[in-house]
């Protein structure tokens, strides 16, 4: 077996170099940039266009632009099967509950896409102030 010989070349710690880290022991206080870096790159990783996020990026721009899809529970009508035909009470069933609403030339549409009443939503969130 050979022997391991160990040669102190200085007493000195070894200089640290421009690419090396600083080490620390303490504990920082406040949030280094290294954290609001970690949020910044989670903000941008649901941004970011990619397959994944297309699907709630659609959700919410037909949210947004339509409404959501709604399902005719109970409607009345007048002269059912005529021309004429006139409805003048049409509820749904959906994601914002049961709502009331006319489609367009006084019919009931099966499935309708109500805009969100963003008034009730923010009631029940507790935002108005």
């Amino acid at each position: 077996m050979s022997k391991i010989t160990v040669e102190i070349q200085s007493r000195k710690a070894p200089i640290r170099r421009w690419w090396q880290k600083r080490r620390r022991a303490d504990i920082p206080t406040a949030p280094s940039n290294g954290t609001w870096r970690a949020v910044a790159r989670a903000a941008w990783w649901i941004a970011k266009p990619r397959r994944i996020t297309w699907a709630p990026a659609a959700v919410a721009a037909l949210v947004l632009s339509f409404g959501t899809p709604h399902l005719l529970v109970y409607y009345r009508c007048g002269g059912v099967g005529t021309p004429g035909q006139r409805c003048y009470e049409c509820n749904y069933y959906g994601v914002q509950g049961l709502r009331g609403q006319l489609g367009e030339r006084w019919n009931c549409p099966v499935i309708t896409m109500i805009p969100v009443n963003w008034n009730v939503l923010r009631r029940q969130l507790g935002l108005n102030r």
